[in-house]
């Protein structure tokens, strides 16, 4: 992390991300710009104070979405079980081997049933913003090891190494980020179902 990056606070850099967003023509907040807000709340240490802290971020991103994902399946508690996990995980009464088992499932199950979702996501990207909180509480945000400079985007990693935050604003948006609509490989090879 550069000496600049250090220096700013996180208020400092929620308001360059507000300021960002606001700008944008497709209002979407970039990976690497997430990456510097994950980095300003602490140092990467599994358990560690930033670690919880970036655990807490995602796990009340997925809670404040999940509200998509009951309207769709009432009676599927996948995404409600991987943030159970999380403060079983993190409180020790979980060990990290049962906890990657259970994203493993529950990624699974989510992925199987966004193909018949078609091109509205909007549950399954709720569901992924909670598997993926699961996920940050196994191994931590990834990229926070980023150079400074870094512009990593979206697009630059793979679906299952996607943040908490990047799927919550998809199901609020209703769909993703301007990037993958500029994409058509990726648009059409995760949209149509069938």
């Amino acid at each position: 992390m550069s000496d600049l990056e250090s220096s700013k606070t996180l208020d400092q850099l929620l308001a360059e991300a507000d300021s960002f967003v606001s700008n944008a023509m497709d209002h979407d907040l970039p990976l690497w710009l997430r990456r510097r807000i994950w980095r300003a709340l602490g140092p990467p240490a599994l358990h560690g104070p930033g670690h919880r802290r970036r655990v807490a971020l995602a796990h009340v991103t997925a809670l404040k979405v999940l509200a998509f994902w009951d309207a769709r399946y009432p009676t599927d508690q996948t995404p409600q079980r991987a943030l159970a996990a999380i403060p079983a995980l993190m409180e020790g009464a979980l060990s990290a081997t049962e906890a990657q088992k259970r994203w493993n499932a529950s990624w699974e199950h989510i992925a199987e049933l966004s193909y018949e979702e078609g091109n509205d996501q909007t549950a399954s990207a709720a569901a992924f913003s909670a598997v993926q909180a699961l996920k940050t509480a196994i191994e931590d945000e990834l990229g926070l090891d980023a150079p400074a400079g870094d512009k990593a985007q979206d697009n630059s990693v793979e679906a299952t190494d996607m943040d908490s935050t990047l799927f919550a604003a998809t199901a609020v948006a209703g769909g993703p980020p301007g990037m993958w609509r500029q994409a058509p490989n990726v648009a059409s090879s995760s949209g149509s179902g069938g």
